[in-house]
């Protein structure tokens, strides 16, 4: 369940950048544009008038013709994708965030894609008797599921996997 029909590693970007205005200004609205290609959010304060902040992620639709499609390093960050969001929320909010200045933290993650944009879900004991699980190798980061197991080890245990940046909201419990 690899490829363009399973699911594809997708590194993403965000970064950490204080507002500079307070709360009270910039509401704790979180927002998406650019079509989805970027989204952000406030940090709770403690107070009205504190800055807060902003979690801008996204941006991969400055990343190049690959999007970041099949990247799985996620050791760097993507530059082209860091000058877009630096420069995303000052001309939107023109005096409450500061053109140039730097964000307190960027980071990368490899997130798993699906082309149905749902996650996959199967019984682990299926996923335990496919012959490969990804595409990468397995032996650099240990495996999901350990084939070496007896089939009934993950008896009645599932995996949900590719959730295509929506993360554990999009998971359901019984």
């Amino acid at each position: 369940m690899h490829g363009p029909n399973g699911i594809v590693p997708v590194r993403e970007q965000a970064l950490a950048l204080r507002a500079a205005a307070s709360s009270a200004e910039i509401t704790k609205d979180a927002w998406i544009g650019t079509l989805g290609w970027k989204y952000w959010f406030p940090r709770p304060v403690g107070s009205p008038d504190e800055n807060p902040l902003t979690i801008l992620g996204g941006g991969r639709d400055e990343s190049g013709p690959d999007r970041d499609l099949y990247v799985v390093d996620d050791s760097t960050v993507n530059v082209d994708v860091g000058k877009a969001l630096r420069a995303y929320l000052p001309p939107l909010f023109p005096g409450k965030y500061e053109l140039g200045r730097e964000p307190e933290m960027e980071w990368t993650g490899i997130m798993g894609h699906t082309k149905i944009g749902d996650p996959f879900v199967r019984l682990a004991s299926f996923i335990s008797s496919l012959p490969s699980l990804t595409y990468y190798d397995l032996s650099k980061v240990g495996p999901v599921i350990d084939a070496a197991q007896p089939k009934d080890h993950y008896k009645g245990q599932y995996m949900a996997a590719g959730y295509t940046g929506h993360g554990m909201p999009r998971g359901y419990a019984w």
